[in-house]
């Protein structure tokens, strides 16, 4: 075990390294433009329904970080519907357009490979320091 942790732990500080700033870009480079191509429809349906709170929808409307996390969860529930199945936005999909569907799917899977791909190069690099 010791051999093979020896043998990878170079790549998977490589793997931490490179794919974080992979993920910093992709989210930079292809999450702020998706933010911006939002139609105002989903954010209507998002952040005027019966179960979002008025403080919630004032944040939403600004460009701190907590109302670009909160754009970012409109895109993860267009994604993913069965994320907002609690909040009654499991439809949100019938608002979009084909195109930002198949756009939230496609940086969302992304997302969540690069994230499982440092995960695990972490998980590799602290197994390598206690063994």
């Amino acid at each position: 075990m010791h051999l093979i942790l020896e043998a990878i732990v170079h790549y998977a500080l490589f793997g931490v390294l490179v794919t974080g700033a992979v993920l910093i870009a992709w989210i930079i480079l292809a999450g702020l433009p998706l933010i911006m191509l939002t139609p105002q429809v989903v954010k209507d349906y998002r952040f005027e329904g019966k179960d979002c709170a008025e403080v919630e929808s004032h944040l939403a409307t600004g460009w701190d970080i907590v109302a670009i996390i909160l754009r970012f969860s409109v895109i993860a529930n267009v994604a993913f519907p069965w994320l907002g199945k609690k909040r009654g936005l499991s439809k949100i999909r019938e608002f979009c357009s084909p195109w930002f569907v198949l756009s939230s799917v496609v940086f969302y899977s992304i997302t969540c490979f690069l994230s499982v791909i440092i995960l695990l190069s972490t998980v590799i690099m602290i197994l390598d320091i206690y063994m």
